[in-house]
């Protein structure tokens, strides 16, 4: 915990500095669609094809940083595909659209990601440790450092989320333990994700949206793969925040939202 803290303050901006960004923005923070601790943005877009463009453009200096840091701290590099446009879209629409529909997909800073695994935890601070003294050496630059170990998400979902800029392209890199990447692989966060942009999207009424959020939750299947035992027809059975959205989507009329949402297991 101490190790973390040094950290942050390391990456963070003055406290000082804090607050006139937070006082500068309207409205109440206390009910946030947004969880990072800082205002990271990409360079001004006017589209996701934009994005798109510059993302393809750095993805190959920042998967090669990303070989870097694994290959000289022990670690494992993982490197992703971009994120998928509907994904990235929906997410956007979740999280940035504002009062006048418009999105501000600058904002997106995880279209390219990767991560690199540990086999414990002394490896990976130290890992983060060397990444932030040494990122000006290493052409990057890390603009917020997230320990979700030290403040999980919720549903229990942990790991390390540093944002880093390469030549002003925001790339999301994710520290973590191969245990606990075994543990998202099987739940945590992709339910966190599918729950939050479920609420989204049946409030809205978005039925291409609900789609696109369901077809994401169900990727994640039992051994077996049968729709019986899909993870995601468990989520929406057990989670107490699922079971509201069948009476969001009457109170709204929203039925053919609603027939979906059964077929895929809400009850």
């Amino acid at each position: 915990a101490t190790l973390s803290k040094e950290l942050s303050k390391k990456v963070a901006p003055s406290d000082i500095l804090n607050q006139v960004i937070w006082d500068l923005l309207p409205g109440d923070h206390s009910d946030r669609k947004s969880y990072s601790v800082q205002l990271v943005n990409q360079p001004p877009v006017k589209s996701l094809d934009e994005l798109y463009g510059l993302a393809e453009s750095k993805k190959p200096k920042f998967d090669a940083f990303v070989h870097q840091i694994a290959e000289q701290n022990h670690g494992e590099a993982l490197i992703a595909s971009l994120k998928s446009r509907e994904r990235a879209e929906a997410k956007a629409q979740y999280k940035y659209k504002d009062g006048n529909a418009v999105i501000a997909w600058h904002r997106l800073t995880d279209v390219t990601r990767a991560t690199v695994t540990f086999g414990d935890f002394a490896s990976m601070y130290e890992c983060v440790k060397k990444i932030i003294d040494n990122a000006a050496s290493m052409e990057v630059q890390v603009k917020e450092f997230n320990d979700r170990y030290q403040n999980p998400l919720e549903g229990g979902y942990r790991d390390i989320q540093l944002s880093i800029a390469v030549d002003d392209h925001i790339c999301e890199l994710q520290l973590t333990t191969k245990h606990f990447l075994k543990a998202k692989k099987e739940t945590g966060h992709r339910d966190y994700e599918v729950i939050r942009e479920l609420q989204a999207a049946v409030s809205e009424g978005a039925l291409d949206r609900v789609e696109t959020v369901l077809k994401f939750g169900d990727e994640q299947r039992s051994e077996k793969g049968t729709l019986e035992e899909s993870k995601l027809k468990k989520l929406l059975r057990s989670d107490p925040r699922a079971k509201l959205l069948l009476h969001t989507a009457t109170k709204n009329g929203h039925y053919q939202i609603l027939s979906l949402l059964i077929e895929s297991g809400a009850s």
